[in-house]
């Protein structure tokens, strides 16, 4: 069921991704068929042959190898009937923003290992291979390069080199296949369909993928020699007899905006790529918001997209204009990232990071000794946990989930109770009956044993809560934290660190 959502959003994003680049119902209903059908006749032969042997996986491999020709067969279909229609576009002011947002969120989502390597080499490469062996500040300057390079460009205008257009947009497009090619495969193979916004995140995901490859094959043939104008086709360039390359060299806007501007416009991707991270503490997701910054920033400003770049405006100013907007982006990046990485570790430090923290299971549960049984519960307003006698704290005040109802009542005398063995320590973990605004539920009561103080025990509630779904939390060491407890539940719950 998944892998057919999956295939069928690849093809409704193709579908809207093909119409809004102007092909047409006609031709992108044309390339959809083609694709389809070959896809299908590709899996139906392999799915058909691993039937006969194994007719439990028959209708598994149909559909993944449905999803792995789609892939192949879309973008081929694609380029030979509609190539003029997503050929990519740029602008000087989505290079210096895309610079800036790499270099403050840093390398792309993690993946899988091999695939790691491959992205985060090509993210160095592309932007200063040797900065791990320099000066922090030099080697932040010096990855700066496509910026200044775009810098320049703006200043000159219609006077710029189609050659150094052509290494702009290059690099801009290569640099967006690595960040988004990593978040769209993360987003696949997490995806279980729990809930609306992960189908969301789905369609993004396509929509990733569709982007990639056809950018991918584009530059491909840029580099291979390839002409653009194919049979059947009608170019939106008047430039049917160039080169992919040419063609890409003029699609790189150079002068819409002066130096100063797009100086201004890095700033603010900065200051909110920065926001989102102080307030998400996720970088995939301020890689996204950033994203969609420059991608939205760039289409309002550059309207005339897609068209060659030979109607830009001629520059007003001295050709080298854009040398005092270069240094100043390199002088506000130089000092501003050691701050804000500054702040942004502090905010790490009182921030659980439990998305990125580390899980342990216990080593042995046990049925705890009968004369170390939970301490009572009282009702005197409100719930009060009751362990010595002359030591009572109010429930709520105990470490909990936020979003867990405080129960209406306990079954104490059906109450099971073990000791749960981390590496680290030993806790007790009471497992409750108990009622709540819901209907019946487990509720657990996790607790260091001979605790003297509430901040050492803490409660959760399910309605199919165990003792052995309690794990031991260790969070990132930027946190500045010791190691907790959660309960894994239906997503990762914080218990408190319990000490």
């Amino acid at each position: 069921m998944i892998l057919a959502l999956v295939i069928a959003s690849l093809y409704i994003v193709y579908f809207v991704y093909l119409l809004l680049a102007g092909a047409g119902v006609t031709r992108t209903s044309g390339v959809l068929r083609t694709a389809a059908w070959k896809s299908v006749v590709t899996a139906l032969i392999i799915g058909v042959a691993v039937g006969v042997f194994a007719p439990a996986v028959g209708l598994q491999v149909f559909l993944v190898v449905m999803l792995l020709s789609s892939l192949m067969f879309l973008p081929v279909a694609t380029l030979s009937r509609a190539r003029d229609f997503v050929m990519p576009s740029s602008s000087a002011l989505e290079a210096v923003c895309l610079n800036v947002l790499v270099l403050a969120v840093g390398e792309p989502s993690p993946t899988f290992p091999i695939f790691d390597l491959v992205f985060q080499g090509g993210y160095h490469a592309l932007l200063n291979p040797f900065a791990s062996f320099m000066p922090p500040w030099l080697g932040m300057s010096l990855s700066l390069w496509p910026a200044v390079l775009a810098l320049r460009l703006a200043a000159l205008g219609t006077k710029a080199s189609e050659r150094a257009r052509y290494l702009l947009i290059v690099w801009v497009h290569v640099m967006s296949i690595i960040w988004v090619l990593p978040a769209a495969i993360t987003s696949l193979f997490s995806f279980k369909g729990e809930s609306p916004l992960k189908y969301v995140e789905l369609l993004f995901a396509c929509l990733g993928l569709v982007y990639v490859v056809l950018t991918w094959m584009t530059l491909r043939d840029a580099m291979s020699g390839k002409r653009t104008h194919l049979d059947g086709e009608v170019s939106l360039d008047v430039t049917a007899k160039l080169g992919v390359a040419r063609v890409l060299a003029q699609r790189m806007d150079p002068g819409r905006l002066p130096p100063a501007a797009l100086v201004a416009a890095g700033a603010v991707t900065y200051l909110v790529v920065w926001l989102a991270l102080m307030t998400l503490l996720d970088p995939q997701s301020a890689a996204s918001i950033g994203f969609m910054l420059v991608v939205v920033g760039g289409a309002l400003v550059n309207r005339g997209g897609g068209k060659p770049a030979s109607d830009a405006r001629a520059p007003a100013r001295p050709a080298a204009a854009w040398l005092p907007s270069a240094g100043a982006l390199i002088v506000l990046a130089v000092f501003a990232l050691p701050l804000a990485m500054a702040s942004l570790a502090a905010r790490h430090q009182g921030t659980f990071l439990l998305e990125r923290a580390e899980v342990r299971a216990p080593r042995d549960v046990r049925a705890a000794d009968a004369s170390q049984r939970l301490c009572d519960f009282e009702k005197a307003g409100t719930w009060l946990l009751d362990c010595h006698r002359n030591h009572s704290w109010v429930l709520e005040a105990v470490s909990h989930p936020a979003e867990v109802a405080q129960p209406t009542g306990f079954d104490l005398d059906e109450a099971n109770e073990y000791a749960l063995e981390f590496e680290s320590r030993t806790l007790h973990c009471a497992q409750v009956p108990a009622q709540a605004a819901g209907g019946e539920v487990t509720m657990l009561v996790v607790y260091v044993p001979g605790s003297t103080d509430g901040s050492q025990y803490a409660w959760t509630q399910e309605r199919d809560a165990t003792c052995a779904r309690v794990v031991e939390v260790l969070r990132p060491a930027i946190s500045g934290s010791g190691p907790g407890f959660g309960y894994r539940g239906q997503q990762l719950q914080w218990l408190g660190e319990l000490r």
